[in-house]
């Protein structure tokens, strides 16, 4: 057979070994070596309080990623990253009644599940992970924080749907909630506070 007679066969095989069509890829993609370096805070934010690519190093997510908010965002609100489902990213923030979420979310039946406090530094929060999430909980990684701002006591939660294989769950969600809460503080003119 000549030379030229191994050239389509071999663009074939080129063709499907760069699209990740082999057997164990999911959905086109091999899965990404997680990144274990630190969390970098760095624009651009989404849903306005978490760095794309802190979220993209934690979760090892390399899709695309698009938020969808609602609420009143001025003094409340819940947004989403509904590219892919499981949604890699969750959240939700107002400024009152953050004890009750606290313990909606952290406390009850989930108390059972061993929350990690935040740091002082943060107010007060946990971090919760979730081997086997109930069956009303879809997101097995989940941080909630109280802290205040000016005149105001809010709370913020980010929950995730996975954290990349190396990755310290507990660090990452503090590291977020730390960035979220100082995010808070430069969209709404404060200075973030434990108490």
């Amino acid at each position: 057979m000549a030379a030229t007679a191994w050239r389509p066969i071999m663009a074939l095989v080129a063709v499907v070994l760069s699209s990740g069509c082999l057997a164990g890829s999911k959905a086109g993609r091999v899965a990404p070596t997680p990144h274990l370096g630190p969390l970098v805070d760095a624009a651009p934010y989404i849903c306005g309080f978490v760095p794309e690519g802190a979220l993209r190093r934690i979760s090892g997510y390399t899709g695309r990623l698009t938020d969808r908010r609602s609420g009143l965002w001025k003094s409340s609100g819940d947004c989403r990253t509904p590219d892919v489902i499981p949604e890699p990213l969750s959240l939700g923030w107002a400024q009152r009644d953050g004890d009750k979420v606290l313990e909606r979310l952290h406390g009850g039946e989930f108390a059972r599940f061993g929350p990690v406090p935040l740091p002082a530094d943060l107010g007060k929060g946990s971090v919760l992970l979730l081997d086997d999430p109930p069956g009303s909980v879809t997101d097995p990684y989940d941080v909630v924080g109280v802290f205040r701002c000016g005149g105001v006591r809010p709370w913020i939660n980010i929950s995730l749907a996975r954290v990349a294989e190396g990755r310290d769950a507990v660090r990452d969600l503090t590291e977020l909630m730390r960035i979220a809460q100082r995010r808070y503080g430069e969209l709404h003119g404060c200075v973030p506070r434990p108490r």
